[in-house]
């Protein structure tokens, strides 16, 4: 699945997690 970064953003917490998460390492269509 891609998504993009408003994408993964929206659904942090819900059915994705990233941690630690930094929000700098949010990029339009990934996170790095």
């Amino acid at each position: 699945m891609i998504l993009s970064g408003r994408e993964i953003k929206a659904r942090l917490g819900k059915d994705i997690r990233i941690d630690p998460f930094d929000e700098a390492q949010l990029n339009p269509n990934s996170y790095n």
